[in-house]
């Protein structure tokens, strides 16, 4: 029994990184051959190109992992160690939903996280590969310490309170629902 419930614990905390993983090769394959002009290429009006939709995410992932680092720091110092075989919430997960591709609510972005325009591909995949790969590392460190009982607050929004799963899983849906938004604004592009 506790095999299985140890087994279930490392499949949940590997789901994330392994949905990371793939989120990295995808936006490889999605900007490999681009060129910086088509890169930055609105395909509408009021809408991201592949570099915005990218670099958005590279915008969420600075603010975020510092919070982590000192989350899983400062539960570390307060000893909330403990294996739990998934440390989500009922909120988390609604949160995280929402955020899932494809996009089902339009969504405002924060100034923090708006994305610059005219981006260099190479640079901004390498920055989206580097700040992901250090999001695994995140959940590495973490693995020993009771994920649902340490909490942290939205550094967009001080109101919303989520555990540190909660807090990789709506990371993972946020950069799925980007990345599927930067394919679909290719398509566009190509088919016009």
């Amino acid at each position: 029994m506790l095999e299985l419930k140890l087994r279930r614990h490392r499949k949940n905390r590997e789901g994330v990184q392994d949905q990371l993983r793939t989120l990295i090769r995808r936006v490889h394959e999605l900007v490999a051959g681009l060129d910086r002009s088509t890169f930055n290429r609105r395909p509408g009006e009021g809408e991201w190109s592949v570099a915005e939709c990218l670099d958005h995410l590279n915008a969420t992932a600075r603010l975020y992992l510092p919070e982590l680092t000192e989350a899983i720091e400062s539960a570390r110092r307060e000893g909330l160690t403990g294996s739990r075989r998934d440390g989500r919430t009922l909120v988390g997960r609604l949160i995280a939903w929402s955020m899932e591709p494809p996009a089902r609510f339009r969504m405002t972005t924060f100034a923090e996280t708006e994305p610059d325009r005219d981006l260099e591909p190479e640079e901004v995949v390498d920055a989206f590969e580097s700040l992901h790969e250090e999001l695994i590392v995140r959940i590495n460190e973490s693995a020993d310490l009771d994920r649902k009982r340490v909490k942290l607050r939205s550094v967009l929004d001080r109101r919303l309170k989520l555990s540190l799963d909660d807090w990789y899983a709506f990371l993972a849906a946020h950069a799925r629902r980007h990345v599927w938004q930067a394919a679909k604004a290719l398509e566009r592009l190509e088919g016009q």
